[in-house]
């Protein structure tokens, strides 16, 4: 669903095409921050989604990070009632109006401008929406570019106790790239280990990273295949 419209809705397609728009925000800080972005773009989804899905390419990665309470001022001045869902910290029936009003006007923004405080801004919005799956999408992508990483951490793992399932593996997945180490993580892997008996595997697996996808060490031909 194009982003716009996406976000102009409520059902499970638009809230999928939600995430995924901000998730593919986030995929723009990459490692490589003075490529150019259509580059980074083509080498992670098609032309014909990415026509399909209107995503609009940001400028060059930002250098600093954005400090969180300086974007929640100027969406208060926007929306005097985002302050009430901000200082609750929790979505809540107030944060309807985000959604419905404030949010859809930040993607024009963003489709307008394409600068990463309109992204910024729009993440942080986010965050207050009542499906748990755009706070996750939102706090993952946010993550690279807010000065409030702890927050955002608690928001990832606070979505690994969501039953939707879905939502559980995007914040599990965000959760291990950004702290391996987490205690939720081997809370998580534990009832996996546990119970495993019998012959052990001799199976091994090796994954390459979304930026390796055009390497050659991986595929078949070369010496680690």
């Amino acid at each position: 669903m194009p982003g716009r419209e996406a976000f102009r809705q409520f059902d499970s397609a638009a809230v999928q095409s939600q995430a995924a728009f901000l998730l593919l925000l986030g995929i723009q800080t990459g490692p490589d921050p003075e490529a150019a972005q259509e580059e980074q773009l083509s080498a992670l989804i098609a032309e014909e989604d990415r026509e399909r899905f209107s995503f609009p390419p940001l400028l060059l990665s930002p250098r600093e990070r954005f400090a969180a309470e300086d974007i929640r001022a100027s969406l208060t001045r926007r929306s005097p009632n985002f302050m009430a869902v901000s200082l609750k910290n929790v979505p809540g029936e107030i944060a309807n109006v985000i959604v419905l009003y404030l949010i859809p006007d930040l993607v024009s923004d963003l489709y307008e401008k394409r600068t990463w405080l309109t992204a910024a801004t729009l993440m942080e919005a986010c965050l207050f929406h009542q499906d748990p799956l755009i706070r996750v999408a939102a706090a993952v992508s946010y993550f690279e570019i807010s000065q409030e990483q702890d927050r955002l951490i608690s928001i990832l793992e606070q979505g690994t106790y969501e039953q939707n399932s879905l939502v559980r593996d995007v914040a599990a997945t965000a959760l291990a790239r950004i702290v391996p180490d987490h205690p939720r993580l081997v809370q998580l892997t534990a009832s996996v280990l546990v119970g495993n008996s019998g012959e052990p595997s001799h199976t091994s697996l090796l994954v390459h990273g979304t930026w390796a996808r055009r390497s050659a060490w991986w595929q078949p031909g070369d010496n680690v295949h």
